[in-house]
């Protein structure tokens, strides 16, 4: 039969255990190699206006391993700064600190080049762009003509498609410009002359 110090040993390395692994899993989501797999929108908005990357606590603890790692937990922000507490000092890439009464998880280490230049990147045109189809017998400065309607028109460029119909890139200054025109132009009723 075991003893009650036995018990108590057992559960202590559980809980040292548990701790292991939720430091693990939180160096992790802060680390070079997942921060590269996130987008430009996800990093920026980790990145405060000091340049400091960091996140509440109670928003990474949402994150899918550590809310598997915390389903039988009643308090799983509590249980995770107690992890995060016990750490030896400078044992992790992140630290936990109370801002303005909420606890959050900051990056100790600076950012590599690569992501600040995912961070500091223009806007690309991908999101600013529309792909027109059907449009026989229409100009660059037509369509031009046509999507400024929608929204101010940054560059216009025409080719063909793999049936060698012609076809349009439009780039608007804005991402508006692109989903309005999206919405207002696209006349898939008119399938023969109408622009898609």
């Amino acid at each position: 039969e075991p003893s009650d110090d036995d018990a108590a040993a057992k559960a202590e390395r559980q809980r040292q255990k548990q701790h292991l692994a939720v430091r693990k899993q939180i160096s992790y989501l802060f680390s070079d190699e997942n921060l590269s797999n996130c987008g430009k929108a996800q990093l920026t908005a980790m990145v405060d206006d000091d340049d400091i990357v960091s996140l509440p606590l109670a928003k990474v603890v949402m994150t899918k391993k550590l809310r598997g790692m915390f389903k039988q937990t009643p308090d799983p922000v509590a249980a995770a700064a107690a992890a995060l507490r016990a750490a030896e000092p400078g044992t992790m890439i992140v630290e936990l600190v109370e801002v303005e009464g909420e606890l959050r998880v900051v990056r100790t280490q600076d950012l590599p080049d690569e992501l600040w230049e995912i961070i500091e990147a223009p806007e690309g045109p991908e999101r600013r762009s529309v792909e027109v189809r059907n449009i026989r017998g229409k100009t660059e400065d037509a369509l031009r003509a046509s999507f400024a309607a929608v929204g101010a028109v940054e560059s216009v460029a025409t080719g063909e498609d793999e049936r060698n119909a012609p076809t349009a890139i439009v780039v608007f200054a804005e991402e508006l410009g692109a989903i309005r025109a999206v919405e207002e132009l696209n006349d898939e009723v008119n399938w023969r002359f109408g622009m898609r």
